[in-house]
């Protein structure tokens, strides 16, 4: 049993007390689980493939560099999450993906749109680190910090999410990729407890937005530059 619970079983059930391991109310994650349990003939009744048409138009913004946005919709429980896990899996090695969980990540009551792009900018940042070893550049870094550097942070804090919104501020900081990261880790906390903002600190973000989001593409264009010159 892991930290999310039992782990599903991968191979058919064979006794009742088998059947709560290939039957839990959780999406296909795993490529085993996918192959275990994924039944090709759900997109006969939803009239094809969708997850292999999204993955060819992803493979042609690969080989054009065009960018590709969509969105995939459906009610509760109709196999989202399960199509992207397949996509994922069926886009590597194009592709090095960012996912996460909104209800985990974010405050799911008082998030703003704006928190999305800040834990993109995050993730996306980080995982070019981790996957080539290699950082953004001082300019996009310093293009980061300059846009919080401007801001007057104004917020009522509770007691339950203080010691989180602090966290990552009092680290030791001697480059500028260490100071992105505790702005990071700050935020970080900051998203996941989104109540104890001010409506001043909100404010004032939501008017900078236009700026934020061309650092966020900045910010994009450059990681992908070097993910694309480390992998190929």
């Amino acid at each position: 049993m892991d930290a999310l619970g039992p782990k599903l079983q991968t191979t058919r059930a064979t006794s009742l007390e088998d059947v709560f391991l290939t039957m839990q109310l959780e999406p296909l994650v795993s490529p085993e689980e996918i192959q275990a349990f994924y039944r090709s003939e759900l997109n006969e009744t939803r009239g094809g493939d969708k997850m292999e048409r999204l993955r060819r138009r992803l493979i042609r913004a690969y080989q054009t560099g065009v960018p590709l946005k969509a969105c995939l919709m459906g009610h509760p429980g109709v196999g989202k999450s399960t199509e992207l896990s397949r996509l994922i899996t069926e886009s590597k090695p194009n592709f090095c993906t960012i996912r996460f969980s909104a209800p985990s990540v974010l405050d799911p009551g008082n998030f703003k749109p704006l928190d999305v792009l800040l834990v993109m900018m995050m993730e996306v940042a980080k995982q070019t680190e981790q996957t080539v070893g290699t950082v953004p550049s001082d300019a996009r870094l310093q293009e980061i910090l300059g846009w919080f550097a401007s801001e007057k942070i104004t917020r009522t804090q509770k007691v339950d999410s203080t010691a989180t919104l602090e966290a990552g501020l009092g680290v030791k900081q001697d480059s500028l990729w260490d100071k992105v990261l505790g702005l990071f880790a700050h935020l970080k906390g900051e998203i996941k407890f989104a109540a104890a903002r001010s409506k001043e600190t909100i404010d004032y973000r939501l008017a900078r937005l236009d700026e934020l989001i061309t650092i966020a593409n900045r910010l994009l264009i450059e990681c992908n530059r070097l993910l694309k010159q480390e992998t190929g």
